[in-house]
Order: C-alpha cells, then sequence, then structure tokens
C-alpha cells in the first residue's frame, strides 16, 4: 500500500523544469548528447525510468555541461525519491548557469527540503522568488514551500524530549513492517508486513499480510506469527488494521476481492474465543469505488474513521468518518475539516475518543509525511492540527502513529533505519502530544449457578453525564469482555441477555492508577419465579423519595429490558437501612419503591407487569453497623413474580 502513496509525492509538473526547447535550441550543439537526451525524455514519460537514466548518463558522457540533462536527472531522482541526488543535480545545473532558468532554484529547494537541508533550501527558495513570478499557482507553491522550510527549520531549533527504541528482530524483518496496532491491555500487537513470497517474470512477487505478537509478561515481544486464514488470503493483499479495543474485532483492508466494492476497501472479522472468522465486506456506503483503506474504531465502537481517495475530498487522500445510528447501521462517511489539498492518511483515534494521530504531507512540516495530532473539543468540533514535532518527523516519511491507552507510550512506523526500510518503533511520547489517559476494565460474563461464560450485552454510562460510555457483548464462547475507560469518573454497568435477569452495578475509577485496570466481573441469574436482582443505580436524594437525575439510565434501561421481556411481572421492592425509626423507614421504603414505578409505568410500561411494596429495615444484606454495610442495605430489588 506504500506504493500506492509515494505516487502521489509530485510537487510540480515537467513544465516547471524548463523543456521548452521545441526548436531545439538547447545549451548544448552535440547531437549525439541531443539525441540521447530527449529519447531519455521520452522514456521518463513513459516512467521507463532506468533506461532513461541510462540514457541521461550518456548524453552528459558525450557533453558534461549539458544543463537540461542535469534537470531532467534531478526530475528523475525526485521521482525516484532519491532526493539527495536529485538536490546535487539541480545544484550542478544552477552551478554551470545560475541565470540559465529560475525553476531550477525551485526544484533545487524542494529537493534540498525532502532530503533534510533546510537552510540552503531556503536560500535557494528566497533566490526563486525574487525573480518576477508569471504563473499564479507557481508563485502560491513556492510561497507554500517557503513557509514548510520555516516550520521545518523552527522544529528542528525547538526538539522534542524523543528515545526511540526499535521494537526488535522479533516483529521487524528485512521486508516492510508497519501500520501498529494494540489491544487496550498492551499486550497483543497486530501488524502489517510486506515481503516476498516468489518470483515471477524475474521480479519478486510481494504481498502483504497481518501479523501478530504477544507481550511476555508486558515485557518482550514473542516472536511475530501471521495471523492466518480466514483473515490473511493466501492469493490477496490484507493489512492497514486497527483492533478494537477488546481484541474481539478486527477492522482490515482487502485489495481486489471478489465481493469488493472498490480496489481496496474496509472489512472486519469477528473472533470467537481464539478463532477469527472470515473478513466481512462493510459494504457501501463506508466502501467506495475509490481506494478505502486503514480504518480506525472509536473506543465506544460507533465512529469509524478511514483513508480514502473518494472523490467530493479536499486532496489526494483524506480522512472520513462515518458513524452508526441506534439501528446499527453505518451512516454515510464525511470528511474531516482538517484535511489538505495534500494527502492525510493513518488516522488513529485514541482510547479517549477525543485525540487523533494522523499523517499529512499537506500541512508545513519537516518534509515527507508527518504526523500530527488533533483534538476534539467538548462541542464535537476539532481542534487544530498541531506537528508532533522533531525528532519523531524527520525529512523522511512518518505515519501510522498510535498511542497506548494510558498515554505515555507511542507505536509508529519509520524508514530512518540505515537499511533505509521501514520498521516498528515504540517511544515514549513527550507530554504537550499525549491524550487523556484512561484505564481498561476486564473480566467475563457467567452463568450464575454452572459458572458456564455467556454472550451478553452490556453499556456502561458516565454517571456525571448520563453519556453512554461503551457498549458491547461479551465473547459468545468463554464471557470475556474487555472495555477502555477514563479515569476520574463514576460509572453504571447494565447487563442484559434474554432468559437472564437484569444485572446493574456501579464503580468509582476516582483516584484509580491508570497502570492498573479494574477487574469486573458478571453473574447473571436465570430468570425463575422468586428471582431477586438489586437495581444498583437508582439513586434518592438523602432522606427522600425523590429520584436523582442520574437514576435516568438505569431506570430507562430496565423499561426496555421489561418490554422485551413480555409476560413477566415484576415486583419492585424497596429496603433501608435501619438508621431512624422503623416506622418512618416502612413508609420511605414504600415511597421509593412507589416512586420507581411511577417512572416506569411513565416510560410504557403496563400496570399488569408491575407491582411494589416497601420492606423497611428488615432483610438487610449487610451489616447496619458500617457506613458501607448501610448503603447496601438501602436498595431498590426486582423480584419475578
Amino acid at each position: 500500500m506504500l506504493r500506492l502513496i509515494t505516487a502521489l509525492f509530485l510537487l510540480l509538473s515537467l513544465c516547471l523544469s524548463g523543456f521548452s526547447q521545441a526548436d531545439g535550441n538547447y545549451s548544448t550543439k552535440k547531437k549525439k548528447a541531443i539525441k540521447a537526451f530527449e529519447e531519455g525524455v521520452r522514456l521518463f514519460n513513459r516512467k521507463m525510468y532506468s533506461n532513461s537514466e541510462i540514457l541521461l548518463i550518456e548524453a552528459l558522457e558525450v557533453d558534461p555541461e549539458f544543463i537540461e540533462v542535469y534537470m531532467m536527472m534531478g526530475d528523475l531522482n525526485y521521482e525516484l525519491r532519491d532526493y539527495e541526488k536529485s538536490a546535487e543535480n539541480y545544484g550542478k545545473a544552477i552551478e554551470i548557469k545560475p541565470t540559465f532558468f529560475s525553476g531550477n532554484y525551485f526544484n533545487h529547494s524542494k529537493a534540498l527540503y525532502r532530503s533534510g537541508d533546510y537552510d540552503l533550501a531556503k536560500t535557494q527558495i528566497t533566490e526563486f522568488l525574487s525573480y518576477p513570478m508569471r504563473n499564479e499557482v507557481v508563485g502560491q507553491r513556492a510561497k507554500s514551500l517557503s513557509n514548510s522550510i520555516d516550520t521545518a527549520i523552527a522544529l528542528k531549533n525547538k526538539p522534542v524530549p524523543f528515545e526511540l527504541t526499535n521494537l526488535g528482530p522479533e516483529i521487524n524483518t528485512e521486508w516492510e513492517d508497519f501500520h501498529p496496532s494494540l489491544t487496550v491491555d498492551g499486550n497483543r500487537l497486530y501488524f502489517t508486513r510486506k515481503e516476498a513470497i516468489g518470483m515471477q517474470a524475474g521480479r519478486q512477487v510481494l504481498k502483504e499480510d497481518i501479523y501478530y505478537s504477544e507481550r511476555k509478561n508486558g515485557g518482550e515481544w514473542i516472536t511475530a506469527l501471521n495471523l492466518g486464514e480466514p483473515v490473511n488470503n493466501r492469493f490477496l493483499n490484507e493489512g492497514a488494521q486497527s483492533v478494537s479495543p477488546d481484541g474481539r474485532i478486527l477492522f482490515l483492508t482487502v485489495c481486489n476481492k471478489e465481493d469488493g466494492v472498490g480496489s481496496c476497501d474496509l472489512y472486519f472479522s469477528e473472533r470467537h474465543g481464539g478463532k477469527w472468522g472470515t473478513p466481512t465486506n462493510l459494504k457501501e456506503p463506508l466502501n467506495s469505488k475509490k481506494w478505502d483503506a486503514q480504518p480506525s474504531m472509536s473506543s465506544d465502537g460507533k465512529t469509524l474513521y478511514f483513508t480514502s481517495s473518494r472523490p467530493r475530498g479536499k486532496g489526494g487522500m483524506d480522512i472520513w468518518m462515518s458513524e452508526m445510528d441506534s439501528l446499527g447501521n453505518w451512516q454515510k462517511p464525511v470528511s474531516l475539516p482538517f484535511n489538505t489539498g495534500g494527502n492525510e492518511l493513518t488516522s488513529f483515534i485514541h482510547t479517549d475518543g477525543k485525540t487523533m494521530y494522523f499523517g499529512s504531507d499537506g500541512l508545513p512540516g519537516l518534509g515527507g509525511f508527518d504526523i500530527f495530532v488533533v483534538k476534539k473539543k467538548t462541542d464535537g468540533s476539532w481542534g487544530r492540527p498541531k506537528n508532533i514535532g522533531y525528532p519523531i518527523n524527520t525529512h523522511k516519511d512518518e505515519h501510522g502513529l498510535i498511542v497506548e491507552p494510558q498515554g505515555t507510550f507511542a507505536f509508529m512506523a519509520s524508514d530512518r533505519s540505515e537499511e533505509n526500510r521501514t520498521d516498528l518503533y515504540s517511544f515514549p511520547i513527550h507530554e504537550a502530544a499525549r491524550p487523556e489517559r484512561v484505564t481498561y476494565a476486564a473480566g467475563k460474563v457467567v452463568d450464575d449457578k454452572t459458572d458456564r461464560g455467556l454472550e451478553a450485552h452490556f453499556e456502561l454510562i458516565d454517571l456525571e453525564t448520563f453519556e453512554l460510555v461503551v457498549q458491547s457483548n461479551s465473547d459468545d464462547v468463554n464471557g470475556s469482555f474487555m472495555v477502555t475507560l477514563p479515569t476520574d469518573r463514576d460509572y453504571a454497568l447494565n447487563v442484559t441477555k434474554r432468559g437472564y435477569l437484569f444485572h446493574s452495578e456501579n464503580f468509582s475509577l476516582k483516584g484509580h492508577s491508570p497502570e492498573e485496570h479494574y477487574e469486573l466481573n458478571v453473574r447473571l441469574k436465570k430468570l425463575s419465579q422468586g428471582s431477586a436482582v438489586v437495581l444498583n443505580n437508582i439513586f434518592f436524594e438523602s432522606g427522600s423519595f425523590a429520584l436523582l437525575p442520574r437514576s435516568k439510565a438505569e431506570l430507562d434501561k430496565f423499561a426496555k429490558y421489561l418490554k422485551k421481556s413480555g409476560g413477566m411481572r415484576i415486583e419492585i421492592g424497596g429496603f433501608t437501612d435501619d438508621v431512624g425509626s422503623s416506622v418512618a423507614n416502612q413508609k420511605l421504603s414504600e415511597d421509593r419503591a412507589k416512586a420507581v414505578v411511577t417512572y416506569l409505568l411513565g416510560k410504557g410500561i403496563s400496570e399488569s407487569v408491575l407491582e411494589w411494596k416497601g420492606y423497611g429495615e428488615s432483610n438487610p444484606v449487610a451489616d447496619n453497623g458500617t457506613e458501607e454495610g448501610r448503603a447496601k442495605n438501602r436498595r431498590i430489588e426486582a423480584k419475578v413474580l
């Protein structure tokens, strides 16, 4: 997929190279040199670069002062991304005759910029801008390049803290290893590898597959393994993947598959127990007839970000976003506001839900693709992207950065190694670029009697904002689940499964260390006459039967549960602690039970389904001698009649 990207790097067309000598008025009079040069240009235009270079060298052997050949060689080297040689050739053309063609200063500057020689690049673009500008578009591009060089100089003069670690031979190979993604516990790493699988017509056949590695006790990575079938197909390219926080859904890119909408499409695969399912095409409107790839799913499972070359974007490639509606359907994707006329790609939305990292060659930076960070505001709009800094970014291409949930370490791909290949790296990310710190909750949903794992639907709700933070299902084989959660908040958990009682509880992550995950195991009781469950997320004013606003989320969810469980009659029971008189406690328990029933009736639950009863301070479930015990005794229960 990187080859698709490299085709989009051109800053100027050949019109700037000055080959306007249709009358044969070249800087040389040697016909043999001119003939070799013109044939070299013809082959270049047909993208036959190796053959073109041979002829251009022949022309220079005839006349070493043939300026147009050095200009053409500069173009050719730039196309091949050999920016040092490109700058050398443009520089030679200027050295022979500085006034021959002003565009040489522009081309020299852009090649110097891409090779990291920013000071000389600034000198050359300043020289170019001193000439009369006959073409407005070229003038705008020159000013844009000058601004990018200024940005690069400023960034390089103010480096950010950076300590890079190659992930080592267990992950990186002699081939290209890139596009990392990580489960929320940080213990499983997925990435894409492009490697040779054989020869065809004298050329290596390259193939992309998804690989994974697991961490030994939170330390070193074990040797990466091919994810295998059915996710990888031996005839197709798969990669540019994103794993859901719980590691159960893999969003990926597959190219040229029979059921594809375009050249490369977005797919997903679900994990059941330890086995991955066959990838399913996400279809339109997510996929288009163009190139759609590099998915990144939000931690709440409701928003998918991806890269696409589809029409109505701002540049060659843009980052797009689609949201899932209440029925589970993906909506028409929209282009994000910070896309540019260049290319944006490899977006990664952090598990905090508001911090995104992406690569761009359209925003001012250090050359090629730089990594940027952008934050979502409280009103849902996006802020202004910021360059993540030097030396994270260099004059080479950096992209595909992800940050682990705790917000301390980042992973990225870069071709900065001496071998000039793309490897995976990790590093502590500096404070200014960090996301909000989050932790994760992990556990299982099991049958209360048999301990058998259950697939159940669960929702986690922020008790202060009443917002749904995440919803998902536990694994259908072992009942396990894993979700990301911002720290320093209080949460309500609701779990439902057909044939089982509604389950609810609440917990606080205030003061909880992001480095320590929260254990959250759920035991579901089967529906049977007399079975009862505590509705743990119903709250009242102290000493009152007035429901607090944060009870609404649980009551609304319980109302939906009752509607789906037709024919079941429920008693809502109120209980208190033993503080105060027994008469007052009896009255308070009755009023609270009645308040819950009144709310549920208002949500369309039939009177024939509900009864209410107050139990006062009887039937305690904990010691009334402690505050913790009294809190447990002050409760609302739902009992099957």
